[in-house]
């Protein structure tokens, strides 16, 4: 991680006791940063010389929150709250580029492309989408005040994310359905508000998923939420969850699908929202934990070069702290508060509001058994994280698939995906039983006995 000062001194050495690899990429042009990884003894660190400042080393503030942003679930958005989310982030798309780009958010999408190998399957990964959410709802806000980012709680649709077609419709108000399964790469969106949407690539906006995507559900994020005991466990496993809907609701060679083209896909962002959302709930349940940072990161990537991480590490990319960026509603331009979903027993029983007595009237569509509920699919390891337009503007021996990158890195994959499962087992065994020995009691409630139990033994262990 980055051991480098804001005033660009090392910590506690010299500079010219480093030995630097460059790590600058191709074409100049084209980028934003330029990196080195540089070794003292045994000792790597991570350094990023940003080619903007303005952009990339913003300046810190110091500061309570006055109001906050109410993150919501897309589905409880107005029609009018809809467009207005959707004209804004049109207009962010418009807002001019502080590198030379077409836009403020072609900048916001090389940012996140050229850290990509510092920023997944590593600790990091939590503080600095955050960060970079933030970043992203400011800019919104240029454009409409009023606009406050929204998620998808993907963990609500979980067997059948499809089914929801105010995400998945065809209209201007939603998210576009896919492109043509059979046409050649790229299978370009035809439907949806960002069917026209071409990247500073050149590319147009793609998706394709197939018909029975499954991806992770509540009974197996909600139980990791209250269950998980310690950062780097609850994280490895969210992530490996995160993985998923970027794999499976990309489709081969979707946007998503490529971690660098992901963000020219506008799940992204409701997307990490959601991501996020899990994590300011795994840290509102674990009171004296919140600030809790822990794990290793290969430096450089690749080595399997093992480096702690700590709270003094600087995002990669950014000039800040991770420790600046690890409360979403404590201050310092971190306001926002997430809003459980109106429809979601599960998401009210597990939020920081007051835990509902009761199951909502209002339920959510069947879950399947525990017998016939779909498996979700591991990711392969032959995923292909990085698209053909990172050659040329990304460092050399840069690695394409996630099976060139660290062994360390996809172990943290596996063992998060075993953990998700053995949730999501043990979840739906509960629940099968309960309503095998309760007749009369529905699937809602069941989920809300449960969730209401774990809930339960989470605020005694943390008393």
């Amino acid at each position: 991680m980055c051991r480098f000062r804001r005033s660009e001194q090392w910590d506690s050495v010299e500079a010219n006791s480093f030995k630097c690899l460059g790590l600058n990429v191709k074409d100049p042009n084209k980028a934003i940063i330029d990196q080195e990884v540089c070794q003292s003894g045994d000792t790597f660190y991570q350094y990023f010389l940003p080619t903007q400042p303005s952009v990339f080393y913003p300046t810190l503030t110091q500061s309570k929150c006055k109001s906050y942003n109410y993150r919501k679930e897309w589905r409880d958005l107005t029609v009018s709250e809809r467009m207005a989310y959707i004209k804004a982030v049109q207009g962010v798309r418009s807002l001019p580029s502080t590198a030379g780009r077409r836009s403020y958010f072609d900048d916001l999408v090389s940012i996140h492309a050229s850290v990509i190998d510092y920023i997944h399957q590593t600790p990091s990964f939590w503080p600095w989408h955050r960060y970079y959410l933030r970043l992203f709802e400011e800019a919104l806000q240029q454009i409409d005040p009023s606009v406050v980012l929204p998620y998808w709680d993907w963990g609500f649709d979980g067997d059948a994310p499809l089914a929801n077609e105010d995400i998945f419709g065809k209209g201007s108000g939603q998210f576009g359905t896919r492109g043509d399964p059979n046409s050649p790469y790229p299978t370009c969106l035809k439907d949806g508000f960002a069917k026209d949407w071409t990247s500073y690539f050149g590319q147009c906006s793609s998706r394709n998923y197939t018909l029975d995507v499954v991806i992770y559900d509540d009974s197996a994020m909600y139980p990791l939420v209250l269950t998980s005991q310690y950062y780097d466990n609850f994280t490895k496993a969210a992530e490996a969850a995160h993985n998923v809907v970027h794999y499976y609701m990309g489709g081969v060679q979707g946007d998503l699908y490529f971690i660098d083209l992901s963000t020219n896909d506008p799940l992204f962002f409701v997307h990490h929202a959601n991501v996020d959302r899990y994590w300011a709930l795994w840290q509102y349940h674990h009171k004296g934990k919140e600030d809790e940072y822990t794990g290793t990161v290969d430096l450089p990537p690749g080595s399997n070069n093992q480096v702690t991480v700590q709270l003094s590490d600087l995002l990669p990319g950014w000039n800040v702290p991770v420790s600046y960026t690890m409360r979403a509603d404590q201050g310092n331009g971190f306001c926002a508060k997430y809003v459980p979903y109106s429809q979601s027993t599960s998401a009210q029983s597990v939020s920081d509001q007051p835990p509902p007595t009761k199951p909502s009237k209002r339920s959510r569509r069947s879950q399947k058994t525990s017998s016939d509920s779909p498996h979700v699919s591991p990711i392969p390891s032959s995923w292909q994280m990085m698209s053909q337009f990172a050659k040329g503007y990304q460092p050399e021996g840069k690695a394409e698939t996630m099976m060139g990158l660290s062994s360390s890195m996809l172990q943290r994959i596996r063992e998060g995906e075993a953990v998700l499962d053995e949730l999501s087992s043990g979840f739906k065994e509960a629940r099968a039983k309960l309503l095998e020995s309760s007749p009369e009691m529905t699937t809602e409630a069941a989920h809300f006995s449960i969730l209401a139990s774990l809930r339960a033994k989470a605020v005694r262990e943390r008393k």
